[in-house]
């Protein structure tokens, strides 16, 4: 009977995840939720890149957009690195999301260490933040063209999520200072009207950013906040994992 659960239990932890976002995903929020969720998976790629929306990760053109990036992969113990770490004031490519879901093993180093190719069985996107301005203003007047184009670039990356049979799940941005109510209620509108039917999707509007820049918890003063975060989106991952 030991052996039986021994063996459900590893089972339950054998997927392979991959995690994009935006800035949050860039910084402490990124860096604790890999770390989380190396404990229960076997592979987990963590891509954020700051300033970036789904149109930049779908989209067909190459993006370089500058604030920082957090590239990691976590592969059967190993710790593999971003190759090529640069300041957070240079623009950099935000990765190919088509690649990302083909090979989580992005850059050509992590593939000469491992060898092998990793397709994700879930795939977290923590996107949206940037969305707000673009769709409505701060009153949450749509902006119609830009709403399609970005409903668009959200429905495209979807379809490529179920194109390979992986379970999507969606984290919504913390709520700020910075942030006018009634764009942020037309944001998390927009994300559900879009995301909800196809994904688990966990609201974080109850996370409320009052200090820093009034958007991120990316200060020392919000880090604890940061870890807070994160421990929640692991929880709701992994207790809404296929």
């Amino acid at each position: 009977m030991i052996l039986i659960f021994a063996l459900l239990a590893g089972a339950a932890y054998s997927k392979n995840l991959l995690f994009v976002g935006d800035s949050h995903t860039a910084g402490y929020f990124g860096q604790d939720i890999h770390k989380l969720l190396s404990k229960s998976f076997e592979s987990v790629a963590t891509f954020g890149h700051s300033s970036s929306a789904a149109v930049h990760w779908i989209g067909d053109n190459s993006y370089k957009l500058t604030g920082g990036k957090f590239n990691e992969l976590f592969y059967l113990g190993k710790r593999l690195k971003d190759p090529n770490p640069i300041h957070w004031r240079v623009a950099s490519l935000v990765p190919s999301f088509n690649k990302l879901i083909f090979n989580m093993a992005y850059h050509k180093s992590w593939q000469t260490q491992i060898g092998s190719r990793i397709t994700p069985d879930i795939v977290v996107i923590a996107l949206g933040a940037n969305d707000a301005r673009s769709i409505s203003d701060q009153n949450g007047k749509i902006n119609s063209v830009s709403y399609k184009k970005r409903a668009s670039a959200i429905e495209s990356m979807l379809d490529k999520v179920e194109d390979i049979g992986a379970q999507c799940i969606w984290i919504g941005p913390p709520n700020g200072i910075k942030k006018s109510r009634k764009n942020q209620e037309t944001l998390y509108k927009y994300l559900r009207s879009k995301v909800a039917n196809r994904c688990k999707f966990m609201s974080s509007n109850h996370y409320f950013v009052n200090d820093c820049d009034g958007v991120h918890f990316n200060c020392r003063a919000l880090r604890s906040r940061a870890f807070e975060w994160a421990q929640e989106v692991n929880n709701f991952i992994l207790n809404n994992r296929n």
